[in-house]
């Protein structure tokens, strides 16, 4: 008789221990930003073999959460093949850049009661097939995954796991009988968890707070008497009072590359990426290279700026994306066909990657392709005094066509002649690495009408 009061108090216990350890490793993490959030999920390679499963994952921190799933499976199928179990896998999370986004690495345990037998040779051995197991297991184990956002409630993730299981289990003699042949213990090593699942996400929006009431404190009279001083009576100093910044005001201040959309003109976009190059974000690129390296010249914490700054807006009850603006650029060292092609992919990267880690939507992100970057070349020639021949580079760029079909020669060839090439060879060296990037990148917000 199967004995279902030991096997809770083994899992309850497990289950207590495990979350004693975690909280332990955690529990003193102050949770900054975004505010608490809940994720309800259902893991469909689970559903594909018939088993019935839900999870539920917490936000505990900026880049942690807690993560519980139970997966029941009660059916016997077919010449009584079986895969009966109830496993129960709660599991520690640690997001590489934010919680709720991108990849994770995962802590688990485990705990299952388990009945099978006849299971298919050609995918487990022939004793698994002609034989029933009954026990239960427990152990733990190191996940690996990644999650997708396509909506702002909607997504998914993939995980993979390995590691250790203690199995306890009576052995019989075959699927249909009940013929004991005894017990046995195993060590198992080996994948621990799988899942492609699918997440609705609820929360994580910011609450307004409110100030409570002052106190309410009567004055304390005292019984003894003193005399009555006159004072001279003064003009009150005036005390400036400054109006509270809003959330969007203080967001925009620590990232100068927010603005509101009243500063974007849809009728001069050119403008954005032409003539003003302050205040935005730049991500940079190997020679030749469209897809975005996180840590190639300071893209992490470029990026990890922008898709702060986007879901701070996201998650804002005061503003809404209105564009997202990014221009995409190659240096003017090759031909005009790759330039061109090479801009178009670097900003198309940019945009991809906000897509993959944002709720934001395709159609608010608004591209350029500025192909080679002339105008920032100017900007650094005449910044860089050292540039062999300075004023003649300045004066080729300035009044030169790009190319002359007449002539057929451009501001590419005349900087190869100039001084022998010594001066375009500087720019290669020294200037040209600048502009192989994403720029500009500006993200445009507007109040909501909540």
């Amino acid at each position: 008789m199967v004995n279902y009061r030991l096997y809770l108090k083994q899992w309850v216990f497990l289950t207590l221990v495990f979350l004693l350890v975690i909280q332990k490793v955690y529990g003193q993490e102050k949770i900054v930003s975004p505010p608490p959030a809940v994720g309800i999920k259902t893991n469909l390679l689970y559903d594909a073999t018939s088993t019935l499963n839900l999870g539920v994952e917490f936000r505990t921190g900026r880049r942690t959460s807690f993560d519980m799933s139970a997966n029941w499976n009660p059916f016997s199928f077919s010449d009584n093949r079986k895969w009966k179990h109830l496993l129960i896998q709660p599991e520690f999370r640690y997001w590489t850049k934010e919680t709720f986004s991108g990849h994770f690495l995962g802590l688990h345990a485990h705990y299952a009661y388990y009945n099978i037998g006849g299971l298919p040779n050609s995918i487990f051995s022939d004793y698994m097939a002609t034989h029933r197991f009954q026990g239960w297991l427990t152990g733990a184990g190191l996940s690996y995954g990644y999650r997708w956002n396509f909506t702002r409630n909607w997504g998914m993730e993939a995980t993979l796991g390995v590691g250790y299981a203690y199995l306890n289990y009576s052995k019989y003699e075959c699927v249909t009988c009940g013929k004991k042949l005894g017990d046995a213990t195993r060590h198992y090593f080996g994948p621990t968890k799988a899942g492609i699942t699918l997440i609705y996400t609820f929360g994580g929006k910011k609450k307004a707070t409110v100030s409570p009431a002052p106190l309410n404190i009567p004055e304390v009279v005292s019984e003894t008497t003193t005399p009555v001083i006159p004072v001279e009576e003064t003009e009150p100093e005036a005390i400036l009072i400054l109006p509270e910044k809003s959330e969007i005001e203080i967001l925009s201040e620590k990232y100068p590359f927010v603005l509101p959309a009243s500063e974007f003109d849809p009728a001069n976009p050119i403008r954005y990426y032409n003539d003003e190059r302050d205040n935005v974000l730049t991500v940079y690129y190997p020679v030749n290279k469209s897809v975005i390296e996180s840590y190639f010249a300071g893209n992490a914490a470029t990026l990890a700026a922008l898709l702060d700054a986007v879901r701070s807006i996201v998650n804002s009850e005061e503003a809404e994306i209105s564009r997202i603006v990014i221009a995409g650029f190659a240096s003017p060292e090759g031909s005009a066909s790759v330039n061109e092609q090479l801009a178009g992919e670097r900003a198309a990267a940019v945009r991809d990657y906000i897509l993959a880690n944002t709720p934001v939507s395709k159609e608010t992100i608004l591209l350029h392709n500025g192909s080679a970057d002339w105008q920032g070349l100017r900007r650094l020639v005449a910044a860089d005094s050292n540039v062999p021949s300075q004023r003649e580079v300045l004066e080729i760029i300035d009044s030169r066509p790009i190319w002359d079909s007449r002539t057929q020669t451009g501001r590419q060839t005349l900087l190869h002649q100039l001084n022998g090439g010594r001066s375009w060879e500087y720019m290669k060296t020294n200037l040209f690495p600048k502009l192989r990037n994403g720029t500009f990148i500006r993200v445009y917000w507007s109040p909501t009408d909540r």
